[in-house]
């Protein structure tokens, strides 16, 4: 079995279908707006976090690099990229405003892992690692998404769970932080690190959908994301 990501397992726990759709079968989802406009948002932050010395970019920098990575894919007009283009500019001058000034160089950008789980590979990318004064670590993930987030969303996220895991397998430091940061607002949203009895939860979750997927069973399931991108795939969608 190829190795799970945290995208994989959650499109699982929506709609196996679907993921069977996408990760088997290699159907082609529709290009969005919003995940380009969220990639080149991801791509400035670690830009502007992956410098090697303690100096950040110039804002000067930072934007001539946002229109070098910028991606164009998903938009319906030429008019709605040119808002979304400027809004991102109002976004990283504030995010470099807010992050330039007592900059400190993370531990990691960008971090790629993979670790097992009881014979279950999983991989994935961490947005960023920070070194905290008490010295334990503290794990941020940058979102684009419209709304903030609630404390029990950040509580419940499975992402960072697994993003916790990871850490605490592969660098045996312990992690102290986890970071929800919502890049349209430049909010940074926070809570402790899970505890074992969590950890475990996420790890049996894991192992369940793997094993759901080497036993074959993909149900199509509605939820609040219908339709998908291949309704015509779908009983619920298919003659409609």
């Amino acid at each position: 079995m190829r190795p799970l990501s945290y995208s994989q397992i959650s499109l699982y726990q929506s709609c196996p279908l679907c993921y069977k759709l996408q990760y088997i079968d290699g159907l082609k989802p529709k290009d969005k707006w919003y995940f380009s406009f969220g990639s080149t948002l991801h791509h400035c932050a670690e830009y502007f976090f992956g410098v090697r010395v303690p100096s950040p970019p110039l804002l000067d920098e930072l934007f001539k690099y946002y229109e070098k990575v910028w991606l164009s894919h998903g938009y319906q007009s030429a008019e709605e990229e040119a808002k979304y283009r400027a809004y991102g500019w109002q976004i990283l001058s504030k995010f470099w405003e807010m992050h330039s000034i007592d900059f400190r160089l993370p531990v990691a950008v960008e971090w790629m892992f993979y670790i097992d789980i009881d014979g279950v590979k999983l991989r994935g990318f961490i947005d960023r690692i920070d070194k905290l004064d008490s010295g334990g670590l503290s794990i941020v993930d940058y979102k684009t998404s419209q709304k903030p987030f609630t404390r029990d969303y950040l509580e419940d996220d499975l992402q960072l769970t697994l993003y916790q895991l990871a850490v605490q397998k592969k660098l045996c430091s312990p992690v102290e932080k986890l970071t929800l940061y919502h890049l349209r607002s430049n909010t940074p949203y926070s809570c402790a690190a899970r505890d074992k009895t969590q950890l475990e939860a996420a790890s049996r979750l894991v192992l369940e959908v793997a094993e759901k997927i080497t036993q074959n069973s993909f149900p199509a399931v509605e939820n609040q994301y219908c339709p998908c991108d291949f309704p015509e795939h779908c009983p619920y969608y298919r003659h409609q």
